[in-house]
């Protein structure tokens, strides 16, 4: 089950959520690996300077979800812990065509695992030019 909300608070504020609720099972009944049970999400945006800039902030949330552990055999099935992640981001325009755009994921610097034993990037900053044609 999915449900989103999409709603502009006024001219310069606008708000998007998620909740996903999945039950995803193996053919043997267990509970389907990597597949969070629950995850959500939550933005907000604001909009400046008549639309030629705006600032989004989101956080994400990931449910614990089960996984196999293959330092031993027979693999064993662990669970992974829920994480969240905040993340901002912005766009200024620069002219007619051409922003200029930056975002810093995992902002918080959190550690977690999407999968056992692989380790996920911890804060990250991009920068960069989006051109329209």
């Amino acid at each position: 089950m999915e449900l989103s909300l999409d709603y502009r608070l006024s001219s310069v504020l606008e708000l998007f959520a998620s909740y996903t609720w999945l039950d995803a099972d193996e053919p043997d009944g267990s509970t389907e690996i990597r597949r969070a049970r629950h995850q959500a999400s939550l933005s907000g945006t604001w909009h400046m300077a008549q639309d030629r800039a705006d600032l989004t902030f989101a956080v994400q949330y990931n449910g614990d979800q089960d996984d196999q552990d293959f330092s031993s055999f027979p693999a064993t099935r662990v669970t992974l812990q829920s994480y969240v992640l905040v993340s901002l981001a912005g766009r200024v325009t620069l002219f007619e065509g051409l922003d200029a755009v930056a975002r810093v994921e995992n902002l918080l610097d959190d550690t977690y695992q999407a999968v056992l034993g692989f380790n996920t990037p911890g804060i990250g900053a991009y920068a960069g030019l989006r051109a329209r044609f």
